[in-house]
Parts: C-alpha cells; structure tokens; sequence
C-alpha cells in the first residue's frame, strides 16, 4: 500500500508539471492579459509546482524511513 501512495504521488506530481508548464505556455503566448498579472498567475503557477516537489520528497523521505 505504500508503494502505491508514493506511486500516486509521484504521478500526481508529474501531472501538476504538465499541467504548470502548458498554462505558462499558453499564457506567455496570449495578448489578452497584462503582464502584472502574466507575472502573478506565473509565480502562483511556480509556487503550485513548488508544493508539488515538496510533497514528492516528503513522500520519498517517509519511504525511506520505513524501508529502515
């Protein structure tokens, strides 16, 4: 059961930076925003993919605990 939590995790994690890096794409090459807010919706974008790492390496961390 904890293999597949972690493995849930970890693809969890991936789809967050999938998804991060199209909306930084798509929002990078649209008109229709100011770059304000270009620039705030693309730090709220890193922070979400930031949590996401975290939580992966939390994960790995509580892993490797029970693995000792």
């Amino acid at each position: 059961a904890t293999k597949e939590t972690y493995r849930a995790v970890r693809t969890q994690h991936k789809k967050v930076w999938k998804m991060c890096s199209s909306l930084i794409s798509d929002v990078l090459n649209s008109d229709e925003m100011k770059s304000r807010d270009v620039f705030q919706f693309i730090r709220y974008l890193e922070y979400l993919d930031v949590m996401s790492h975290n939580a992966e390496g939390c994960a790995n961390t509580l892993r490797t605990m029970i693995a000792r």
